[in-house]
């Protein structure tokens, strides 16, 4: 078919509409408010963000940290750097068990309880169970007092940090340890988590868990 026959010239219609377009779009962005960059973001925040207990070993996914005054972001954030003394801290045995025969899977043979007394409240980041319980959540705990887990193997078998080893008490999760070579050990903040007669297991990852054949028995009570 030929175009001769068709008049490829502009209309003045098409000329007016694409005329009032322009103006609606123009007037659409100046007039439009716009809108803080930082809209609803404190102007400080925690250095840390902790990967969500619920969603862990899923990359990308995290527990998004509430906006806060900068005053509180402050203290989070020294709490957060603060929480490496978790693990130096001097602290007082108050449980110990006898070495027993290496479990099977992870050869485990004994556990200790420290309870490490503050001079004075300080407040911690970590990830850890509701009060009496439940799934682990990322707090910012004050508190004069805790208690260090350890569970050691006959082997050195907690020697990778590339692993995310699980520490358990009566079935309930207390958190992810640190490991080194033959010994795994946690921070506890809540001494109802760790009564007289406690069973403790290990697990990697939440699979395959291995449980101490002795339980926690108490010198002095926490």
């Amino acid at each position: 078919m030929s175009l001769d026959n068709f008049d490829l010239r502009p209309s003045w219609f098409a000329l007016l509409a694409i005329y009032l377009g322009c103006v609606l779009l123009l007037t659409g962005c100046i007039g439009a408010p716009r809108l803080p960059l930082a809209a609803g973001v404190p102007t400080a925040m925690p250095s840390a963000v902790y990967l969500s207990p619920a969603s862990a070993g899923v990359p990308g996914q995290f527990t998004p940290v509430p906006p806060v005054d900068p005053t509180t972001a402050a203290e989070h954030q020294e709490a957060a750097h603060r929480s490496l003394l978790i693990y130096t801290l001097p602290g007082k045995v108050i449980a110990h068990g006898a070495v027993t025969p290496p479990t099977a899977i992870y050869s485990l043979t004994t556990y200790t309880v420290e309870q490490i007394d503050l001079p004075a409240p300080i407040m911690f980041a970590a990830a850890a169970p509701r009060p009496g319980g439940g799934p682990l959540e990322d707090q910012f705990l004050t508190v004069d007092r805790f208690w260090r887990v350890h569970i050691r193997a006959a082997q050195p078998v907690f020697f990778s940090t590339s692993l995310r080893w699980d520490m358990w008490a009566n079935g309930t999760l207390l958190g992810f340890p640190l490991g080194s070579d033959d010994d795994l050990v946690l921070a506890v903040f809540d001494a109802h988590l760790l009564p007289e007669g406690s069973s403790l297991a290990v697990s990697y990852n939440q699979n395959q868990r291995d449980t101490l054949p002795e339980r926690i028995h108490y010198t002095q009570k926490p």
